[in-house]
């Protein structure tokens, strides 16, 4: 079962949640454990919850 509270997840995120998640069921993963291993890679891949920024950074002087 997945830990922590995903509702810190952007709408981004939930998207590419649910697509992994069937994407692993389709693969032959149970319910559980692809909701696990989606969750997983949605963090792994965005360092966790919200994201703020993401635009170049300004130089600094």
């Amino acid at each position: 079962m997945p830990r922590g509270d995903k509702s810190a997840h952007t709408k981004k995120q939930k998207r590419q949640n649910e697509h992994i998640e069937d994407s692993n069921e389709h693969r032959g993963f149970s319910k559980p454990d692809s909701e696990c291993r989606a969750c997983g890679t949605v963090n792994k891949d965005d360092s966790g919850g919200k994201q703020f920024g993401g635009g170049r950074s300004q130089p600094t002087r």
